[in-house]
């Protein structure tokens, strides 16, 4: 766990000065933060690929790319994906490089659109950085690399909602589908996220999410005819992700008692709150049935890695005083904790390993 620990450290240190840096308008603040997210894209670039129990699988189809016969089908075939598979591979194939250019391409697309929303939508950036980190939104990529895409696509696009730039939106949603067929699940999300949320108006968010997760099985019959990796995540025979689901439920008490006690009235944090309920939803319909956690349960990261936003919010909305520090030692203390006995248990994440034939 210490790499984790350690280029994370540096990672926040770097993010931390850059951002000071600039709002003194002193020079190198840019180069401070590009530290931080090259810090970040080498770290995933240059893992063992035995760091993530799906990197090998990624792996294997990006060295058979060549053998790979890409259908007629294209548009149900993550075809932005396949293509950076291809690049890569080139880049790879003409240069001295090997798969780091691979999984670094990958990460830097995850990395650079998760900072720039941070950039532009954060009320306080180095607190949203550390809930990227150590709520593992940031090592999801290396497992889920095609929906992590996805997933940063659409926290990218909240600027487009809060703006309210339907074109927009609606153009990110089709490259998110371009690399993942779950990004389809986003498209509501832009009116919903809009609505002023009335008790009616999240009663019928949190029914419609019910409803669509008792027909499940379904839609992964519809989606497994286009592609055969799905046909699992309906399947009712499985266990796991109730650590996942209880913490989220834990977070999502906290959002709701921090707007109540402090009289939180932000559109970004209200977006925040209602995305926690159908996290909170969706995980506990997939704990209920058992279906595979590796299916329906990662759909909560879309919704779930808006507490990048709304978790510095509710914290630093306490008036300065012992207690908000307290709070604010609290919420560092229990993320660290739950990023330890998460990532050292679960997705093959822990003990991270350089792939040291790279280096050479």
């Amino acid at each position: 766990m210490f790499p984790y620990f350690l280029v994370f450290s540096l990672t926040l240190i770097f993010f931390s000065v850059g951002n000071q840096t600039a709002n003194n308008k002193q020079l190198g603040g840019r180069l401070f933060i590009a530290v931080a997210l090259i810090l970040l894209i080498s770290f995933a670039a240059y893992r063992s690929s035995w760091v993530g129990t799906d990197t090998r699988t990624y792996l294997a189809l990006w060295n058979d790319i060549q053998n790979s016969n890409f259908n007629d089908g294209w548009l149900y075939s993550e075809p932005l994906f396949y293509w950076l598979q291809i690049v890569t591979r080139y880049i790879a194939d003409n240069t001295f490089l090997g798969k780091e250019v691979f999984l670094g391409a990958i990460s830097a697309l995850v990395c650079i659109l998760t900072f720039s929303a941070i950039n532009q939508v954060s009320k306080n950036k180095v607190l949203s950085l550390f809930v990227f980190l150590f709520l593992g939104f940031y090592t999801f990529h290396f497992n889920g690399a095609r929906q992590a895409i996805a997933m940063a696509l659409f926290i990218y696009s909240i600027k487009y909602i809060l703006t309210g730039n339907a074109k927009k939106y609606a153009l990110i949603v089709f490259v998110g589908f371009l690399f993942h067929k779950t990004m389809l699940i986003t498209v509501p999300f832009y009116f919903l996220f809009r609505l002023k949320f009335t008790p009616k108006i999240v009663a019928l968010i949190v029914i419609s999410t019910i409803v669509a997760s008792f027909s499940i099985t379904n839609i992964v019959d519809y989606a497994s005819e286009f592609d055969v990796r799905y046909k699992s995540y309906a399947s009712s025979d499985f266990t796991g992700g109730i650590i996942q689901v209880l913490f989220f439920t834990f977070i999502l008490i906290w959002l709701y008692i921090a707007k109540k006690v402090n009289r939180i009235n932000e559109k970004l944090y209200d977006i925040s709150l209602v995305s926690m309920l159908l996290s909170v939803c969706i995980g506990w319909m997939s704990v209920a049935l058992s279906l595979n956690p590796s299916g329906i349960l990662r759909l909560t990261g879309y919704f779930a890695q808006f507490m990048i936003f709304c978790l510095p919010i509710s914290v630093l909305a306490f008036p300065r005083s012992n207690f908000r520090s307290l709070v604010l030692l609290a919420f560092v203390s229990l993320s660290i904790l739950y990023f330890y006995l998460t990532t050292s248990n679960f997705s093959g994440l822990a003990p991270y390993s350089l792939d040291v034939d790279l280096l050479f």
